[in-house]
């Protein structure tokens, strides 16, 4: 063997070294590494981990909160809603005015929308009543005037009334704004108290013989005062002007005799007859009895409730236009006020 074969042999045995060397070199810091990047991975899971729970519970909690916001906003809606829709114009735009300023979108635009509706529905209704009350004060005028036509625009008007909530001045917002505002339950007397409480009844010609409601008024008439009964039988089978029945009720209830002379004209159904009951006053207060003169055979009586600015007399009495109610009359009209024995 040759110098230069031996000397390439110990060549490569360097290189053989140098190479094993190298890789175990690599193989610790391989081994270095490894181990920093787990222990650092180790080190860095539970944070991660503890952020994206972070994360999750934070969206939960917001998702709550958006729930927990919705169903406020529909509960606290929800228990305004009942009283709201079922008020005058004027609360419900004071409702919508209320909810279009606090909601956010896309609710504010509905409730802008609603309010803008109510106030144009608004607006429509007080023109219709201002027209109704023209031609009301042309017709009362008339000397001649039609009754019915007058008792059908009273109606309307207080429809109208009630819907839209108007209230003028000294008025109240659920009768006829012509008249005043109905004297306060303590001072009036149980007689009137009663014609109020039966306000709404309604028997017209049509509807054949009385009502349940009316046949229950000669029942305790009949009751109250046995020497009225046989005189009240004639009339439980049939139609008939009605509104000394609703004065005889009224007042039997509250333990006053209805006038019953010794013939049917002296009697409580003969509206001529309430002219010797009680006695006459010039000034009326609640509960007089008002006999009111339409012209030729046209009487009518009931109980006085209140004056209009304009010194016409309010009166809530029955059959007036078929029901139990309030009308206001020509001052002219009133033939005699009668104050109720006590």
């Amino acid at each position: 063997m040759s110098d230069e074969g031996v000397l390439s042999s110990a060549t490569i045995e360097r290189e053989k070294l140098a190479l094993e060397r190298y890789k175990a070199i690599l193989d610790f810091w391989k081994f270095v590494l490894g181990s920093v990047f787990v222990a650092l991975a180790i080190a860095l899971i539970p944070p991660l981990f503890q952020l994206a729970t972070s994360k999750l519970e934070f969206v939960k909690a917001e998702a709550d909160r958006q729930q927990k916001q919705q169903q406020f906003h529909d509960g606290y809606i929800k228990e305004f809603m009942a009283s709201a829709i079922n008020q005058d114009i004027e609360w419900r735009i004071r409702f919508a005015e209320y909810f279009s300023n606090l909601s956010t979108e896309p609710y504010r635009k509905d409730w802008l929308t609603y309010l803008s509706d109510l106030r144009s529905s608004r607006d429509a209704i007080r023109k219709q009543i201002d027209d109704m009350e023209a031609q009301w004060r042309a017709l009362a005028a008339k000397k001649d005037r039609d009754e019915t036509e007058l008792a059908r625009l009273d109606l309307h008007l207080a429809w109208a009334y009630n819907e839209v909530g108007y209230v003028a001045r000294n008025r109240s917002a659920v009768v006829n704004p012509r008249a005043v505002t109905e004297t306060s339950s303590v001072n009036i007397p149980p007689w009137l108290a009663t014609m109020r409480e039966i306000t709404g009844t309604q028997w017209s010609p049509s509807d054949g013989p009385p009502p349940a409601t009316i046949l229950e008024w000669i029942r305790f008439v009949s009751t109250k005062y046995p020497d009225t009964a046989d005189y009240l039988s004639h009339f439980t089978d049939k139609y008939f002007a009605w509104e000394g029945m609703a004065l005889a009720y009224s007042m039997s209830k509250a333990g006053i005799k209805p006038i019953f002379g010794a013939t049917d004209t002296t009697r409580f159904l003969w509206t001529r007859a309430w002219l010797a009951f009680g006695t006459e006053v010039d000034t009326p207060q609640p509960g007089d009895v008002l006999v009111l003169d339409f012209g030729g055979s046209g009487l009518h009586a009931a109980l006085f409730e209140s004056l209009t600015d304009d010194g016409n007399y309010v009166a809530r009495g029955g059959d007036q236009a078929h029901e139990v109610k309030v009308s206001t009359y020509l001052k002219r009209s009133v033939l005699a006020i009668r104050r109720p024995p006590t």
